[in-house]
Parts: C-alpha cells; structure tokens; sequence
C-alpha cells in the first residue's frame, strides 16, 4: 500500500518536494503547478508536484548555460 498521500496542501507539498512555500505559491500562481480545489482548500495532486519536478532541467545543464554565460564553460567543461 502507497503510504504517500494523494494530494497535498501547500505547505505539505513544500515539505515533499523540497522546495519553499513561497516557491509552491508562486509556481500555483503563476499556472506552473497544478492544483485543485476542495471547498476552500488548495491540493496539489502528487503526480502534478512529480511532474513538475521531473520537468525542471539537471542541475548539470543549468550549471553549463550559467557558465557559458559567464564565458567559463571551458574550464569546466569535460576533455575528450
């Protein structure tokens, strides 16, 4: 038996994932996160929150775009 909850609030979502409360927030507002209502409770489906964490890039990649912004990917970047 899956011993995750469904649906989380907010705060519950920000506990699982990692990320801040203002971050979920912001995510909800902005549409980048879905969400669902329950009278006046907000729930973020926990495949919505996995989707949503699954989707965000590596920290590799967004490691070498700064990089190359910064004109330092060269001496970060592997040989061969």
């Amino acid at each position: 038996m899956d011993a995750l909850p469904y649906a989380f609030s907010p705060a519950g979502a920000a506990s699982y994932s990692g990320l801040g409360l203002t971050t979920i927030k912001r995510l909800l507002r902005d549409g980048k996160l879905e969400a669902v209502k329950h009278g006046r409770r907000t729930l973020i489906r926990r495949d919505a929150l996995e989707r949503y964490l699954r989707d965000l890039p590596s920290a590799r990649n967004t490691l070498l775009v700064t990089l190359e912004k910064r004109g330092e990917r060269g001496r970060f970047a592997p040989s061969g």
